[in-house]
């Protein structure tokens, strides 16, 4: 089943197929394969930001705080409210250093 889950989301992203993505985030974090899931979840919500599918992954993220997780729940944050991750804020400069090498990690994987 993880190799399905695994190979859907990964399929999905690769031909950029948001409905697919969209479809295969749940069995992937029903799977623990959260920071796999996230390019796909993120492609899923620049099609549609009102996704849920994102929020079981949320959901997944903030319970595991692994490392890394924090920043996939801001990268899942901004997607779904149409903003860009690491805009200037009260965050420190390497927070937003972080964020934007692991933006342009995701963006260049998908």
């Amino acid at each position: 089943m993880i190799e399905a889950a695994w190979s859907a989301v990964s399929s999905s992203v690769s031909r950029r197929d948001p409905v697919a993505a969209a479809a295969a985030v749940p069995a992937a974090v029903h799977e623990g394969l959260l920071q796999t899931a996230g390019p796909a979840a993120l492609l899923a919500l620049q099609s549609s930001p009102t996704g849920r599918e994102a929020e079981a992954l949320l959901d997944g993220l903030r319970g595991r705080d692994w490392s890394g997780d924090d920043v996939l729940i801001e990268l899942l944050n901004a997607a779904a409210a149409g903003t860009t991750p690491g805009a200037p804020s009260s965050r420190s400069s390497s927070r937003c250093s972080a964020t934007s090498s692991t933006t342009n990690a995701v963006a260049a994987s998908t």
